[in-house]
C-alpha cells in the first residue's frame, strides 16, 4: 500500500470521551488461569502517529481465575498484552493482541518469555563518546516508547516487555538517531554491526556547493498488525547528519539498509534520492542495484525552489492559535533501470503551531512529494478530516471547523445482535488518486463513528469482517448528516492445507500480501475506486489465517473481479505462495523449504 497525495487533519483528543467496560481472561499454554498479571491496554487517536499526544495506557490485574476487567475509551482500537508472574521454570507468561474493541471479551494465551531483564549492546565504542539513550517499544501497533539510559559498557535493563522482538533505536548524546534498528538475541545482547557512512554533496540548480544544508536520512520500521487494521502503523526516522561544509558535503550515519537521502535549505527543496550504488541523476538512480555500493560515491542533491505548505485554523473568524500542526510527508526515489521503473517511499515529519492569528507554515520539505498529511490539535472529541490534494496548494489551506459538516458514520445491519467490531475507511473520492492511505475510524458498540469531513467526494468502506459497504459520498453544506451503509456479506474461501505427502497441516499460517490487476473494465468511479483500494482492504481483513487440526481454513475478503489477490502459506511441511480468489474445498499444497 502507497499512498498519494492526501491531506487530512485530526483532533487532538480521542474519537469520543466515554469509556465501555471490557472484560477478558489470561491462560497458559494449559489453559489454565494466570492470576496476579499485569494486563495492558494502549491506544492512540485514529491516525495520528503519536505525533500529537502520546498512547492512552491503562492497567489492570488479573483475579485468581485469570479474569479481569477494565474500562476502555469507546470508539478506539487497542493494543493489549498481559504479563504474568514466572512460573516454577522462572520465566514470564505473556501474550499480546491488537485490534482490541472495547466492549468485546478479550481472550490471552500466555508464550514463555525469558524473564531475563538484563541486556547489553555490543560495539557502542564505535558511535564515540555517550551517553547514549534506547528507545525501546514493545510489538504492538500502539505501544508506549520506553526510554532508557544506557551504561558506559553498553548494558541496561529492559522494563516487561510482551513476547516478541521489541523495536530499539539508539540516540546519540545530541538527541540524534545514532542507530535506526537493534534486535537482542536470546541471552540478552545486541550487538551493532559497522557504522556506515554515506558522503552528501548538496548543490543548487547552477551547480554550486550549499554550506550550511540540512541533511538527513529517511529510515521505518513496521509495527504490528492484525485484523480489522487497514493501515500500517510505521515508526519512522530522520537520521540527521552535521549540516552541510563549505564544499556542500556532508556524512551520515545509517543501519544494514540504504536509506533514502533528502536535504532542505530555507525555502529550498532537494529531490530525494537513494543511497547505493548507482549513479545518481537529479534524484533519480540509473543502471544498477541498489544493494551494497561503495558510500564515498557522493550522493548528488540538488536544491530547487518549491511552494511553502501554508494554512490557517479557525471556527468562523476566530483564529485558533497555539495548536499544534504536524506535516507527515510521503516522499518518493524512483529507480530507473533500462524499460523498469521502481517508485520506493519514504515518510518525514515536521512539526510546527499556530500563530496569534491561526497561521501555520511549513516551509522545508523533502521533494517530490507523494503525500501531505496533516495533523492538526483542534480541541475537539471528533476527527476534523480535509479531503487529498494532488499537490502542495499554492494558496494557504483554510480549516475552518464551524464549516464543515459533522458527519455521523452508522452501520445499518439487519441481525438484532450489534456487531463486534466496525472499522469505516474513508478514502478522497478521486479515482486519480491512487495508493493513498485511508483514515480508518473505530465504530462503537452501536457501530457508529463520527468525524467532521470537508464538503467534498469521499468514498466510504465499511466493514465488520463479516460484511462489507461501499459508497461514495458527497458531502454539502455544514449542516450535520448521518450516513448508514447497508452491509453486504463478505465472499469466503474454504479449504485445507496439506504437506508433500497430502497430509493435513494444522497451525499453517495464511497471509494475505498483495494483488494485481486483470486488465480491468471499470465503467463506474465507484468501481474505480474499489479496485484502487482492493489490496489495502482485504489485507486488512486477513491478515492472517490459521489452519485447524484437520488442515481446513476459511477466509473472508472482498471479491473484485478485476483484480487477483496474492497469498503466502507457511507451516511445519514448507511454504506456497497462492493466487486465491472466493471458492470451496481448494487444497493448498505446501512445498518443502
Amino acid at each position: 500500500m502507497r499512498p498519494a497525495c492526501l491531506l487530512f487533519v485530526l483532533t487532538m483528543r480521542s474519537l469520543l470521551a466515554q469509556d465501555t467496560a471490557t472484560i477478558g481472561t489470561f491462560v497458559d499454554l494449559e489453559g489454565r488461569p494466570v492470576a496476579n498479571a499485569t494486563v495492558t491496554f494502549a491506544t492512540s487517536p485514529p491516525d495520528r502517529f503519536d505525533l500529537l499526544e502520546p498512547p492512552h495506557v491503562v492497567e489492570t490485574k488479573t483475579d485468581a481465575s485469570g479474569r479481569f476487567r477494565i474500562q476502555l475509551r469507546t470508539g478506539a482500537s487497542h493494543s493489549a498484552w498481559a504479563i504474568g508472574p514466572a512460573g516454577e521454570n522462572g520465566r514470564w507468561r505473556s501474550a499480546a493482541l491488537d485490534g482490541v474493541v472495547p466492549g468485546s471479551i478479550v481472550a490471552l494465551q500466555a508464550k514463555e518469555l525469558s524473564a531475563t531483564r538484563a541486556a547489553r549492546i555490543e560495539g557502542l565504542a564505535q558511535l564515540g563518546d555517550g551517553p547514549f539513550t534506547a528507545v525501546v517499544r514493545a510489538p504492538a501497533m500502539h505501544a508506549p516508547n520506553h526510554e532508557l539510559p544506557v551504561a558506559s559498557d553498553g548494558s541496561l535493563s529492559l522494563p516487561e516487555l510482551p513476547a516478541g522482538a521489541p523495536s530499539i533505536r539508539l540516540l546519540g548524546p545530541d538527541g540524534r538517531l545514532a542507530v535506526g534498528h537493534l534486535a537482542f538475541a536470546s541471552d540478552g545482547t545486541a550487538t551493532i554491526s559497522p557504522v556506515r557512512q554515506q558522503l552528501v554533496e548538496v548543490v543548487d540548480e547552477h551547480g554550486k556547493p550549499v554550506a550550511g544544508a540540512r541533511v538527513g536520512a529517511l529510515t521505518w520500521q513496521w509495527l504490528g498488525g492484525g485484523p480489522l487494521q487497514f493501515a500500517t502503523r510505521n515508526w519512522h526516522g530522520l537520521v540527521e547528519g552535521p549540516p552541510t561544509d563549505s564544499e556542500g558535503r556532508s556524512r551520515l550515519p545509517w543501519g544494514p539498509f540504504p536509506p533514502a537521502v533528502v536535504a532542505w535549505s530555507g525555502g529550498k527543496h532537494a529531490r530525494i534520492a537513494r543511497a547505493g550504488s548507482q549513479p545518481i541523476v537529479d534524484g533519480a538512480l540509473v543502471d544498477g542495484t541498489d544493494e551494497g555500493g561503495a558510500v564515498d560515491r557522493p550522493v548528488r542533491l540538488v536544491l530547487r525552489d518549491g511552494p511553502a505548505l501554508r494554512g490557517v485554523l479557525r471556527r468562523g473568524q476566530q483564529p485558533l492559535a497555539g495548536n499544534g500542526v504536524v506535516a507527515k510527508v510521503t516522499v518518493q526515489c524512483e529507480t530507473n533501470g533500462g524499460a523498469s521503473r521502481r517508485v520506493t517511499w519514504f515518510s518525514h515529519v515536521e512539526r510546527s503551531a499556530a500563530a496569534a492569528d491561526g497561521t501555520f507554515e511549513f516551509a522545508a520539505l523533502p521533494r517530490p512529494i507523494g503525500v501531505v498529511q496533516l495533523l492538526v490539535a483542534t480541541g475537539d472529541d471528533v476527527p476534523t478530516l480535509v479531503l487529498a490534494r494532488g499537490e502542495v496548494p499554492a494558496t494557504p489551506l483554510v480549516v475552518d471547523l464551524d464549516a464543515w459538516p459533522l458527519v455521523t458514520l452508522q452501520l445499518r445491519t439487519d441481525s438484532a445482535v450489534p456487531p463486534s467490531a466496525v472499522r469505516f475507511l474513508l478514502w478522497p473520492g478521486d479515482p486519480e488518486l491512487e495508493h493513498v492511505d485511508p483514515i480508518v475510524l473505530v465504530g462503537d458498540r452501536s457501530g457508529s463513528a463520527r468525524a467532521r469531513l470537508e464538503p467534498g467526494r469521499w468514498f466510504l468502506v465499511c466493514t465488520d469482517g463479516d460484511g462489507i459497504a461501499t459508497e461514495l459520498v458527497t458531502v454539502r453544506g455544514r449542516d450535520p448528516i448521518l450516513l448508514q451503509p447497508k452491509l453486504a456479506p463478505l465472499a469466503r474461501m474454504r479449504g485445507r492445507i496439506v504437506d508433500t505427502e497430502g497430509r493435513p497441516v494444522g497451525g499453517a499460517k495464511f497471509l494475505s500480501w498483495g494483488w494485481s490487476s486483470m486488465d480491468p473494465e471499470l465503467r463506474t468511479e465507484r468501481d474505480k475506486l474499489c479496485h484502487a483500494h482492493f489490496g489495502v482492504i482485504n489485507d486488512g481483513l486477513i491478515p492472517m489465517a490459521t489452519s485447524g487440526a484437520d488442515g481446513r481454513f476459511e477466509v473472508r475478503l472482498m471479491d473484485l473481479p478485476s483484480c487477483k489477490a496474492a497469498g503466502r502459506v507457511s507451516g511445519t511441511g514448507g511454504t506456497a505462495e497462492v493466487d486465491y480468489r472466493p471458492g470451496e474445498d481448494l487444497e493448498i499444497r505446501l512445498r518443502q523449504n
